[in-house]
């Protein structure tokens, strides 16, 4: 996997992308982006290599079936938490 620092989203995802984010996977890229304008410490670039490695490349790994079943039980757990909301 490829990782790249661009100074905005709009430098990947072209002019018309409006909704600002500090990183993105997508996913037939096999690219991990990371947006620094949008980056305010360390702490946030870390946060984001996290989030996008392990959640959206991660979770893109998981069979379809076996990701709706990981799903399904996290909802079950916690849809009456207060974090959940």
């Amino acid at each position: 996997m490829a990782n790249r620092v661009f100074n905005n989203h709009k430098e990947v995802f072209g002019e018309e992308a409006t909704h600002k984010t500090r990183g993105g996977y997508p996913p037939n890229s096999d690219a991990l982006y990371l947006f620094e304008s949008e980056m305010d410490s360390l702490a946030d670039s870390s946060e984001t290599l996290r989030q996008e490695n392990f959640v959206h490349k991660g979770l893109g790994m998981v069979e379809p079936d076996k990701l709706k079943q990981l799903l399904d039980t996290l909802y079950a757990t916690g849809k009456d938490t207060p974090e959940f909301a």
